[in-house]
């Protein structure tokens, strides 16, 4: 029989796991990711393989739509991960790849106006964490509709539970090696869910 206690660490681990795809999982990119994709990478029912190459094929469209420096970035990495796993190419994917690494090996057969880079990217970059910190929430919520208190009450010593929403994402963040302070923690749920007045 499980305890109560290790429950709540269970569900913590449950919701965070999708950090591996941020941060593990042979793809180094950082977390970027348009929401699109990051469904597909996180779908238990479609074959890896699948998932890797439907994300793919939404970044490579992101990369030609919206000229998107970071969808070009994934979407590289993307591919190398299903070469790297032995996987072949669909066409959807393959004509690109070939012409970007001609692009990049700078053949002169390919004309200038057809080479693939990687576009510019113009003003400062969105925030870095935002898929992370999105996981982090939804494990705190996870957490307090679980039953805990999202965190401690800070304006008495003696009201802090043992427990709280935060307290299990820290530990379990520990764990896996991507320590974040309290008040980190606090400020990332909070600031992506402003009390209502």
């Amino acid at each position: 029989m499980v305890n109560k206690d290790e429950k709540y660490y269970e569900i913590a681990r449950e919701k965070l796991k999708y950090l591996d795809f941020i941060h593990g999982d042979g793809i180094s990119i950082s977390p970027d990711f348009l929401p699109d994709s990051f469904k597909y990478l996180t779908n238990d029912k479609m074959p890896r393989h699948e998932a890797v190459i439907k994300a793919a094929e939404i970044e490579l469209e992101n990369v030609i739509k919206k000229q998107s420096p970071h969808s070009f970035d994934l979407a590289l990495e993307l591919i190398a991960k299903l070469i790297e796993d032995g996987f072949s190419l669909p066409a959807s994917l393959s004509g690109w790849t070939a012409l970007a690494l001609r692009s990049q090996a700078g053949w002169s057969s390919i004309p200038k106006n057809k080479r693939i880079k990687r576009p510019r990217q113009h003003g400062k970059a969105k925030n870095q964490n935002t898929l992370r910190n999105d996981i982090i929430v939804g494990a705190i919520k996870a957490l307090h509709k679980a039953g805990l208190t999202i965190g401690h009450n800070h304006a008495t010593k003696r009201n802090i539970p043992q427990f709280s929403a935060i307290s299990i994402v820290k530990k379990v963040l520990s764990e896996r090696r991507m320590p974040l302070s309290y008040k980190a923690l606090e400020s990332i749920f909070y600031n992506s869910n402003p009390p209502k007045n």
